[in-house]
This record gives structure tokens, C-alpha cells and sequence, in this order.
């Protein structure tokens, strides 16, 4: 019997299965993607957007984080003199030379953006955005709704936030609060995760159903779409990224969509770092393992940083992302689903520490024994009622599931409303590796890394219950489960 973790935290995983995975891609068409020079890869859309203020050209020199750092999850950032950084029990801020460290606040941060006198941060025990001053005081939060992704420039903060986990989309507001404006319709990230990029009147983001990478300017209008471009950072004039049609090789292209040009023949499973001249990556090595490496924006000079192999998944999360300030690279590395360890190694790849390993709060919690029962039956309509729509699909027969059972039923933040299953399952083979029930995936240390079609969130109709699931190609129609749940 083999096992299979299907979990609601939506972003995580698609951002997995179409931005930055492994996944195969024989079931999707190629006719589907731009091949590697075609310019035609932008899609310019009609400007449709329910943002009413004018555009703002954003100062990058004023931004509170590199856009490298805030597509790791923003956990250091760096100011003047000092470095600010989110640790396990507190935010903090320490000198340049590493000395000198000052609690500002007890709230678990990331998305960290310093900026004025203020640092602006998502506190990851309740995932909203607040802001504090640099010394401690006048701390902010600017409301209840649930934030997934910051990045702040002069009096702007622009972030993906939704008022429930999910479905999150674009906005703005003043850094007072003011001004709070919707800049498109895209679903755009999730609760742990979002991708955001500034660069001159431009926000880039990721769409969160089927993670096209996309632009739009800050007043909400100039759509833009890129295809096969995967684990983006914008630098300058150029945005450095994985080519999904070439392998998610190393390359960089211009925003117009011409001089894409192949700067590494390294496969990049995760999201990229660009600072001060170079590319900061991780490079797969097999086995869902990765190392990590820099090289110049020329594509000259590759280093590797450290010989540690880390894991590309753990579990639903990424298994390691990576941070650069000052003249150290922090890499936070997942070593248990609960467990985060801190590294830093220097820029000329000597100086290896371990910071801390910390443990870090579930995200989502069994579900109540009263509730399971009709959760365990809508779990198991939707994977029947999968099975039966994939008979006719090109899945070889001994890669078929054959039976399942519900293991066990999970729910973000203890919200039924979202709510994730575990299936153990047999096939008629044991030596295939393609599930068909959650599309494409490989096996990985913590479960598996899931394909497609795994997110589900359930809604209330009447007395019965509608299950909506977010994925890439081909997608799951919603499905009605008559079973009522208190």
C-alpha cells in the first residue's frame, strides 16, 4: 500500500505543481506553451480593474525588501545599518557584523519590509499584516484578514491578503491604511505563500489557479501574461527565471519578452535569489534533493555555497528557501514538518553556522471526531467521483488506483472549511510512480509531492455542501455532497 497526502493549503502546492516543482508534464499539450523564442510569449489583456487610483512608479531604491528576499518568504531584510530578521521568538533586529541583536516585538515574522521608521511584517501566528517602529513602539495591525505576501515602497504597501485562506488577490493601501484599493481579480496566493516582484510601475505576481506568471501596473491596469516562466525574480531590466520549455533551465528575458537568453543548463526546482550581481539557486541533484549555487547575471563564475543536499519538498511545504543580506546568505531549511533549521554561510561559500532549529505551529489540525464522518464521506465522493471522470483518460492500466481508504481528515487552522485528507491506496501495480488521483507526482521524504486537482474547499448550500477544487489542467468541476455538517 503506498500513501497519499492531499491538503488544503492551496497556494503551497500549486505553487508547487506549475511554479516550481518537478511534476511531469506529459498530460498537458505542448501546443499549450510558447517554445523558448517566441516572443509572443506576453499576453497583453484588455485593462479591467476595480482599482480607482492613478499608477505609481515605485522608487526601488526605497523598497523594504529585495524582491529575491519576499519570493523566500522575506524572513531578513536589511536597513541602514542594521539587519532585521525573524527568528523564533521574536522579530528582530542586529548590527551588519552580526552583533548586537534587539528584540523589536514577540510576533513570530515574515514578509519582512523595513522601511522609514517603521518595519512592516505578516505575523505568522495569524497570518495578518502589521507594521511596528524600528525601536519597538506604536505597533499596528491593519485588520483581521489573512496575508500571504508584503512588499513596501515609499508610502505604498502592496500584498495578496483574502478574508478566509483563500482565494487571495492583489492589493494596495497607504502605509497608514488608508487608501485600500483591489488591483485585479487573480487569485494570486495562499495562506503560507504568495510571489510578489516591484519593479518601476509594475507588479508581477503569480495567479493562483494556474500560476501563470503575470504584470500589472500599479494603478490596476496593463495586464500582462508570460508563459513557461516559472521561479521569476525581476532585477533591473531583466527577469531572471526557470524555462518550463526548456527543462526549467536558467535564463533571463527581457519584461518586453525579447532576448531570452540561456544562462545555466541547471535545473531550478525552487525559487530563485538575485542580489548584488548574482543569482543565488538551487540546482536539483535526484532524489528530491537540491544544492545551492550562485552565479554572475552573465552566467560566468558558478559557485557552490555549501555541500549540504536539501530537500525540494517536505511535506506540503518547500523544503528550503533562501535570504541575502548584508554579506551573509540565510538559508531556512525544513528538517520536519514542524521543524525549521537556520543556516548562514557566507558570500564566498566559507563560514558555515547553524543558527537554531526551531519548531514552528501546524498550520492545520485534525478535525473534530463530530465532524469527520461527513467530511469522510464527501472525501470519498470526490475521489470516486474522480476516478470515474479519468476512466477514459490516458492513465495505463496498471497505474489505476484499485481501492482506497480515508486515513485521516485534516483542517486548516481547525476551519472545516478547509479541510485536507490523507488516502491510502492500492494499484494493480506497485512499481508505477504516477498516481492518476492526484494527477503526476514523485515520491518524496515526508509523503508524496502531489500533482494536480488535490485542493478542495467546501461551501455551504442549503442543507447540503458544495466542494470546489483548485488545480491546474484538466480542472475538477465543482461537486455537491448532501451531508450536512454542524
Amino acid at each position: 500500500m503506498k500513501r497519499i497526502y492531499i491538503i488544503p493549503v492551496l497556494f503551497i502546492l500549486i505553487f508547487f505543481i506549475a511554479s516550481c516543482s518537478n511534476i511531469s508534464l506529459k498530460t498537458i499539450p505542448k501546443s499549450d506553451f510558447s517554445s523558448q523564442s517566441d516572443k509572443s510569449t506576453i499576453k497583453e489583456e484588455a485593462d479591467q480593474t476595480n482599482a480607482n487610483a492613478a499608477g505609481t512608479m515605485i522608487d526601488n531604491s526605497q523598497k523594504g525588501n529585495t524582491n529575491g528576499n519576499i519570493m523566500n518568504e522575506g524572513y531578513y531584510a536589511e536597513a541602514g545599518e542594521w539587519i532585521y530578521a525573524g527568528l523564533k521568538d521574536g522579530l528582530y533586529k542586529y548590527g551588519m557584523d552580526g552583533t548586537g541583536y534587539l528584540k523589536v516585538c514577540d510576533d513570530n515574522a515574515k514578509y519582512i519590509n523595513a522601511a522609514g521608521d517603521w518595519i512592516y511584517y505578516v505575523n505568522t501566528s495569524d497570518r495578518t499584516l502589521n507594521k511596528i517602529k524600528k525601536d519597538g513602539t506604536g505597533k499596528v495591525k491593519f485588520d483581521d484578514g489573512i496575508v500571504a505576501a508584503v512588499m513596501v515602497s515609499d508610502d505604498w504597501i502592496y500584498y495578496c491578503q483574502s478574508p478566509t485562506g483563500a482565494n487571495f488577490q492583489l492589493y494596495k493601501m497607504k502605509t497608514d491604511g488608508s487608501g485600500k484599493v483591489k488591483l485585479c481579480e487573480d487569485k494570486v496566493g495562499d495562506v503560507d505563500e504568495a510571489y510578489i516582484n516591484l519593479y518601476g510601475d509594475l507588479i508581477y505576481y503569480w495567479s493562483g489557479n494556474d500560476s501563470i506568471f503575470s504584470s500589472i501596473k500599479t494603478d490596476g491596469t496593463g495586464k500582462k501574461q508570460y508563459k513557461r516562466i516559472y521561479c521569476a525574480v525581476i532585477d533591473g531590466d531583466w527577469i531572471y527565471y526557470a524555462n518550463g520549455s526548456d527543462g526549467r533551465k536558467l535564463y533571463k528575458i527581457r519584461p518586453d519578452g525579447s532576448e531570452n537568453i540561456k544562462i545555466s543548463d541547471d535545473e531550478i526546482p525552487l525559487p530563485i535569489n538575485v542580489y548584488n550581481g548574482w543569482i543565488y539557486y538551487f540546482k536539483e541533484t535526484g532524489d528530491n534533493r537540491c544544492k545551492l549555487y550562485k552565479i554572475k547575471l552573465d552566467g560566468t563564475e558558478r559557485t557552490e555555497l555549501c555541500d549540504d543536499k536539501f530537500s525540494i519538498y517536505f511535506g506540503r511545504r518547500h523544503g528550503v528557501i533562501v535570504n541575502i543580506v548584508g554579506n551573509w546568505v540565510y538559508i531556512n531549511r525544513y528538517i520536519a514538518d514542524n521543524a525549521l533549521q537556520r543556516i548562514k554561510v557566507g558570500m564566498d561559500s566559507t563560514g558555515k553556522q547553524v543558527i537554531s532549529t526551531d519548531e514552528i505551529p501546524a498550520i492545520y489540525k485534525r478535525v473534530d471526531e463530530s465532524q469527520r464522518a461527513a467530511l469522510e464521506k464527501i472525501a470519498k465522493q470526490i475521489i470516486v467521483d474522480k476516478l470515474e471522470r479519468n476512466k477514459d483518460a490516458d492513465v495505463p492500466e496498471e497505474e489505476r488506483i484499485k481501492d482506497f481508504k480515508i486515513e485521516e481528515i485534516r483542517a486548516l487552522n481547525g476551519d472545516i472549511s478547509n479541510f485536507g485528507f490523507s488516502v491510502e491506496y492500492s494499484v494493480q501495480s506497485e512499481d508505477g510512480n504516477i498516481i492518476w488521483l492526484a494527477g503526476n507526482g514523485e515520491p518524496g521524504e515526508n509523503g508524496w509531492v502531489l500533482g494536480k486537482l488535490q485542493f478542495y474547499t467546501v461551501k455551504k448550500e442549503g442543507s447540503s455542501y458544495e466542494i470546489e477544487s483548485y488545480g491546474t489542467s484538466p480542472t475538477f468541476p465543482m461537486i455537491e455532497a448532501e451531508n450536512n455538517i454542524e
